[in-house]
């Protein structure tokens, strides 16, 4: 879809006499707001009407007399396909939007309807837009209708508004003030922006939690996207120091992230790619290749062990470099009615570049990587394998869960090798339930190292010498972690 100023490319398109035009919007009606401003500041003349399902007919520019055709005495509220055949009886040079039109794709006398247009006002240059937040135009008209996509308002635009806003009420902010309240509104349309100021804004300026939290809430009804800003800090988190040095370093640079895009556990989304007769699943992959190389997206991969510390890794970034984390949920977004999974991969999408600002660090994670396509796999610029930890590692991870759940004990007391992170976090709030100390609860932890080594090991030899090493410079070897194949012994791997 072609991203430019929207009021130019539908004057464009009357001028050249394009036709039909469809229109991916966040936001229908500022769609149109912004059309109507654009032919105010340049003084550009044209009819500009709309259609809406429950409204009908509305003459938004020009007078009443656009509509004096006979024909538009039939009501056409609820009736879609006798509003584009209304349409044909309109001026030269009218604009027409017709609403929520993803909606009446499956009417087939709309389509008709919309067909029929297309000579007709070609020769009138007269133009219908379709807006929608997405739509799945049908083959009989797909080629027809030229796409268009109206982009969530930018960082400038939004510290504009509120400027304006706060000067309309009187009330003063700080330069700091716009800037932090610009962060936290970025990613939403303009219409939710307003709403997101006016609940938060007092005489003595704007609730910048409040921000935060409202505009949580309105992103979490994009389906399958939810946002993280409070939580661990990379030293609430042991281990992993390599990994750890090289997000530090992306947040170092030129090019700071301005989000974290997660995708946690992606192999359990994708798991039925190669057999999902829906296509829901491969639209989902086909949309986030053509998304990550249309966009450069920097993507790193963190493959291991269940329980390493992969999710804990990631989800700690944002809070650590003090950006917002959004998580997108794939198997979440899938919905029962036609069309919806696609839209709202696409919506979710959208908004990661707003909040990101075209600049997000994607982090995915996985267990294994047996069921994910090559295309995918090859779209990260690097790739991390998180292994069982160390003794040191283990002993860092009971500090920090013993602390936490307030607890006491001495774990020389007992053997926790072959444990992995959440051994030890079990292990505490076991302790910390029960009243008991940690020696007096560890007899009931079954070693991750024991239960899952068959897994484990397939995971090693995948990741023998092939991707980095969490903790360490340099690529994995199997040589580094010698004490922690098993619980209390040696490791034993015998490669092929």
């Amino acid at each position: 879809m072609i991203e430019q100023d929207i009021g130019l490319n539908i004057d464009n398109a009357i001028r050249t006499s394009v036709p039909l035009l469809s229109v991916t919007t966040p936001d229908g009606r500022d769609t149109i707001a912004k059309y109507l401003r654009f032919l105010d500041e340049r003084t550009i003349r044209g009819p500009v009407v709309s259609w809406d399902l429950c409204g009908a007919w509305t003459v938004l520019r020009g007078d009443n007399s656009v509509l004096a055709h006979e024909d538009f005495q039939r009501d056409s509220r609820m009736s879609p396909h006798l509003a584009v055949d209304q349409a044909q009886h309109l001026p030269d040079r009218t604009t027409v939007f017709i609403h929520n039109a993803h909606r009446f794709t499956d009417d087939v006398a709309f389509v008709q309807g919309v067909s029929n247009l297309r000579d007709v006002f070609k020769r009138k240059s007269r133009c219908l837009v379709l807006l929608s937040p997405h739509i799945d135009l049908p083959m009989e008209i797909v080629g027809d209708i030229i796409p268009y996509y109206d982009e969530l308002p930018t960082a400038e635009h939004i510290e504009s508004f509120v400027r304006k806003f706060a000067k309309s009420l009187n009330v003063d902010l700080t330069d700091t003030a716009v800037t932090e309240a610009t962060r936290a509104l970025v990613g939403l349309p303009i219409f939710q922006v307003e709403q997101v100021i006016a609940l938060s804004i007092t005489r003595d300026g704007l609730v910048l939690d409040q921000c935060w939290e409202l505009k949580r809430s309105m992103i979490e009804e994009t389906g399958g996207l939810s946002v993280y800003r409070d939580g661990s800090t990379f030293a609430d988190i042991a281990g992993h120091g390599q990994v750890k040095k090289f997000i530090s370093s992306i947040f170092a640079g030129p090019k700071r992230p301005d989000a974290i895009w997660l995708v946690d556990e992606i192999e359990k989304a994708l798991a039925g790619y190669g057999g999902d007769n829906t296509g829901v699943t491969q639209d989902q992959v086909g949309h986030l290749l053509t998304y990550m190389e249309r966009k450069k997206v920097f993507a790193i991969m963190m493959i291991g062990i269940a329980g390493s510390g992969k999710s804990a890794i990631a989800e700690s970034a944002g809070v650590e470099f003090n950006v917002p984390t959004i998580q997108m949920d794939l198997g979440g977004m899938k919905q029962k009615e036609l069309g919806e999974s696609e839209a709202n991969v696409r919506r979710a999408t959208q908004v990661i570049s707003a909040v990101a600002n075209d600049n997000p660090l994607m982090i995915v994670t996985a267990n294994s990587t047996s069921n994910l396509p090559e295309a995918l796999l090859s779209r990260f610029a690097f790739t991390f394998y998180f292994d069982l930890p160390d003794k040191a590692e283990r002993e860092r991870m009971f500090e920090i869960h013993m602390a936490a759940n307030d607890v006491s004990g001495d774990i020389s007391k007992f053997d926790h090798s072959g444990w992995n992170g959440r051994n030890v976090q079990r292990c505490c709030l076991a302790a910390a339930v029960s009243g008991q100390n940690i020696e007096d609860v560890a007899g009931n932890i079954v070693p991750a190292a024991r239960q899952q080594a068959t897994v484990i090991n397939e995971s090693r030899r995948a990741a023998n010498g092939n991707w980095l090493d969490s903790r360490k410079p340099g690529v994995y070897t199997l040589t580094k972690l010698a004490d922690d194949a098993t619980a209390g012994e040696e490791r034993k791997v015998e490669l092929e």
